[in-house]
C-alpha cells in the first residue's frame, strides 16, 4: 500500500487578523471614483451643450421675430398706421366703409382705384374671411390662403375672397423680397 504524501496545511486565521478582500483594496476604490468623476464630467458636459442649445434656439428665435417685426402693420409710426377713422391719421381704410382691410407694411393698393378688390357673390352672409397672402417686389399677389379668424364655412364665399385678394394689386418695391400680409374681407346680411 503506497504511503499518502501528507498534505501541507492551510495557515489558519485568527480572529485578530482582518479578513482581506478585492473590494477594500486601494485600487478598486481608486478605479470607482475616477469612474464616478468621468460620469458627473460628462453630465456636466451635456448639460452646458443643452444650455448652449437653449440659449442658441432662442436668439434665434427673436432674430426671426425682429426680422418680421412690423410685417402685419404692428409697428408705430406712420409706416404701420392702419387707421381707418374720420379724423386722425391712416395710411389704408376708408372711413365712409369698405368691404375689407389689409396689413401689408410699406404697401399701397395701386389696382382697382386704390382699394382692395371686392369678393363677387349674390349671396347674403355676414361674417368675416381673412386671407393670408404673399406678395413679390412687383406687387403681385402670389399666393393667398384662408387664415385663422375666418367664420364663415362657405366654400363658394372663401374662394370668393382668395380670387379677390389675388386680383389686388400693390405697389412694387424694387428690390424686396416676398412680403407677407394679411386682407380681411367683412361680409354683412343683404337681401
Amino acid at each position: 500500500v503506497p504511503t499518502p504524501t501528507p498534505r501541507p496545511k492551510a495557515p489558519s486565521r485568527t480572529s485578530s487578523q482582518p479578513l482581506q478582500t478585492q473590494s477594500i483594496e486601494q485600487s478598486m476604490r481608486l478605479e470607482e471614483t475616477r469612474r464616478a468623476e468621468a460620469e458627473a464630467k460628462a453630465r456636466a458636459e451635456a448639460e452646458r451643450r443643452a444650455r448652449e442649445e437653449a440659449a442658441r434656439r432662442e436668439t434665434q428665435r427673436q432674430e426671426i421675430g425682429h426680422s418680421v417685426a412690423g410685417a402685419f402693420g404692428r409697428q408705430s409710426g406712420a409706416a404701420g398706421s392702419q387707421g381707418t377713422a374720420s379724423s386722425g391719421t391712416g395710411n389704408q381704410g376708408n372711413p365712409n366703409g369698405s368691404a375689407g382691410s389689409y396689413a401689408l407694411t410699406g404697401r399701397t393698393i395701386v389696382s382697382n382705384g386704390g382699394i382692395l378688390a371686392r369678393p363677387s357673390t349674390s349671396r347674403a352672409i355676414d361674417g368675416v374671411v381673412r386671407v393670408r397672402i404673399v406678395v413679390d417686389g412687383s406687387g403681385r399677389v402670389i399666393q393667398a390662403t384662408v387664415a385663422q379668424g375666418t367664420n364663415i364655412a362657405d366654400t363658394s364665399i372663401r374662394n370668393a375672397a382668395l380670387a379677390a385678394a389675388r386680383a389686388t394689386r400693390f405697389n412694387s418695391v424694387a428690390g424686396a423680397d416676398d412680403q407677407e400680409g394679411l386682407i380681411t374681407y367683412r361680409f354683412k346680411i343683404q337681401s
